[in-house]
């Protein structure tokens, strides 16, 4: 198999060497005590150096016992494969990031006003990757990170009687990752002399696990909440509403792998080692986990004056997950450890109490004793749910071939090397009883107000410790394998 570098020491940049921050706002009254715009743009970059490394004689920081002469010639002959080999390293890397905003509000009415926020955000991070102590790569290694965030809220605030008065919110958001590549390429590693541990060695090509790298998610929210005020009560109950739709594609060495022992062996297209993955049905969108998590919450809380110097609040919240998807079954991994491969979170709702209060003390100066505790869930772990609908072991085969020859430049025309497809199936499962991740957060806070120029000191205590892991397993299901490992995090 292709080792996995990517992962080795971590480039070695000097750090920033500067950062610069654009921006501009311009707001104000479209209708007099009623209407009101705000914009805004803000454009930030980030200069930083690129890598250190280079070789020999190059007058790098750090140095790779590989000489100058070798990777120009890699270089030419990738270029007579009519790859795109790029250049030695990177100038930079440089990251840049664009925030946009646009804002209204609107007074409807007495006791009624809405709002209206549209954001939008764009980053560019280049990875330069793979250059450490034995390994340089050049430019169409790397790759950009584009994210781009987009999102569309209204807010509605209503009083209706001075009694009672609800809010609520309507959204819709985008987020989508992709990474950029310099073309549809093979990676290539090439080794200078053979390929054991430690040798020297140069990456071209794209990097196998960029091949098809892509993550979508669309998100729909809806809130609404009342609020009643009773005296010394004021009670708030509402529900709310989040729909994910998800579109994971990692497609891994779906361009293949190659291996070369030596620069004279890439010369003649003699590798050592060549995988390649393709969808089982020729179709890569197949391979992606296209999936949608409804959750819906339920919330109800009080706070309670209860004299003229302690404050109660109290509540309970039940977040329930809803999804109708299941990832495809897989017949073989039920048959060998007796339970299906399609769990999901389906129902397992949470509930998280929470209660806080706040006590004045009757002194001279002013001083409070406040604190809490409660239960929030966390963020979804999308990306780990998703991975039983990818990793089922039925959409992917794997190919593995050693010491053959025949180099192709073109990703889209690979061949699978003459071995059978790899009979090791990967299948990630969630357990079926796995409940969302939750924290349990306790805090304890005195405030005393102090006789010098109102002063103010501050003594505080807070834990949060997590009450759910997450139970995850990754099972390699092959020949002779009969073991579940605990992958659980806590």
């Amino acid at each position: 198999m292709i080792p996995d570098l990517t992962s080795d020491e971590p480039n070695d940049f000097t750090g920033y060497s500067a950062k610069k921050t654009f921006g501009a706002t311009v707001g104000g009254p479209i209708m007099k005590d009623t209407l009101f715009f705000f914009l805004s743009y803000e454009e930030s970059k980030t200069l930083a150096p690129g890598p250190t490394y280079g070789p020999n004689g190059s007058g790098n920081t750090n140095t790779v016992n590989i000489d100058q002469s070798d990777v120009q010639r890699i270089i030419d002959i990738a270029n007579g494969y009519g790859m795109t080999p790029g250049s030695l390293g990177a100038s930079n890397a440089n990251q840049d990031n664009k925030l946009y905003l646009a804002k209204l509000d609107w007074n409807i009415t007495d006791g009624h006003r809405a709002s209206f926020r549209y954001n939008k955000t764009k980053s560019d991070q280049p990875i330069i990757q793979t250059f450490n102590s034995s390994t340089l790569s050049l430019s169409s290694y790397s790759y950009v990170q584009q994210r781009n965030l987009e999102s569309y809220v209204l807010n509605l605030y209503d009083d209706w009687t001075d009694t009672f008065s609800t809010e609520s919110s309507f959204s819709y958001g985008k987020y989508d990752a992709v990474s950029r590549t310099v073309a549809d390429q093979p990676q290539v590693q090439v080794c200078i002399n053979g390929c054991s541990s430690g040798s020297p060695s140069v990456f071209l090509g794209t990097d196998q696990f960029r091949h098809y790298n892509v993550l979508g998610v669309k998100t729909y929210n809806g809130f609404f909440a009342g609020n009643w005020f009773l005296g010394d009560h004021t009670v708030k109950a509402g529900v709310d509403f989040q729909r994910d739709q998800y579109f994971n594609l990692f497609g891994r060495t779906e361009f293949g792998a190659y291996q070369f022992a030596s620069i004279d062996k890439f010369a003649s297209g003699d590798w050592s080692s060549f995988s390649l993955y393709r969808p089982t049905n020729g179709d890569i969108n197949s391979v992606a986990a296209a999936w949608s998590l409804d959750q819906w919450g339920l919330f109800l809380q009080d706070t309670w004056q209860a004299t003229s110097q302690l404050s109660l609040q109290y509540g309970l919240r039940w977040d329930i997950p809803k999804t109708g998807d299941r990832p495809a079954y897989n017949a073989s991994f039920a048959n060998a450890f007796g339970y299906s491969n399609q769990g999901t979170i389906d129902g397992n709702g949470v509930l998280e109490p929470r209660m806080s209060f706040n006590y004045s003390f009757d002194t001279e100066y002013k001083t409070q004793l406040r604190g809490g505790m409660g239960i929030s869930e966390g963020v979804t772990p999308g990306v780990w749910l998703s991975n039983p609908f990818s990793n089922n072991g039925l959409s992917v085969q794997t190919f593995f071939g050693s010491n053959g020859n025949g180099f192709i430049v073109d990703g889209h025309a690979q061949v699978p090397p003459n071995t059978a497809p790899g009979a090791q199936q990967t299948v990630d499962t969630v357990d079926p009883n796995f409940k969302l991740p939750t924290v349990l957060k306790t805090s304890l806070g005195l405030d005393r107000e102090l006789p010098w120029w109102g002063l103010v000191a501050t003594v505080e205590y807070a834990h949060v410790g997590v009450r759910n892991g997450l139970w995850y397993q990754e099972i390699n299901l092959g020949p002779g394998n009969g073991t579940l490992p605990d992958g659980r995090i806590s």
